[in-house]
């Protein structure tokens, strides 16, 4: 026999939560769905999104947040936190090429095109 969860939007039961709201319990009864947190469009848990609601973006620890961390840059398309290029300190999501870093980590030094190199240019 299905799972069943209760649902806060019609008090019903189903096998699986709406959008908005993820599966609390594994016993075979009592169980619910529960709201997800305000910023996530679909989560796992209380704590953990999956994905984020508009001008939010998922962070490395499954968090909605309006802005990505240091080392990160903010993937508008996918509404994802996604990795500097190694030797950027941060970086964000260019108009012409896919990401420019905007400051260097590594020793490291800024060129003119936004790239990290090992020595100045002239």
């Amino acid at each position: 026999q299905k799972k069943m969860y209760l649902s806060q939007l019609d008090n019903m039961c189903g096998p699986s939560c709406a959008d908005g709201f993820y599966k609390q319990g594994t016993a075979e009864i009592g169980n619910t769905c529960e709201e997800c947190p305000d910023s996530c469009s679909r989560c796992t848990s209380s704590t953990q999104c999956s994905r984020c609601k508009d001008g939010y973006f998922l962070t490395p620890n499954a968090t909605c947040a309006p802005f990505c961390p240091e080392g990160y840059y903010a993937n508008s398309t996918l509404k994802r936190c996604q990795s500097c290029p190694k030797s950027c300190g941060t970086c964000t999501a260019g108009l012409v090429s896919p990401v420019v870093c905007l400051e260097c980590s590594d020793y490291k030094y800024l060129s003119h095109r936004g790239e990290c190199v090992s020595t100045c240019q002239e």
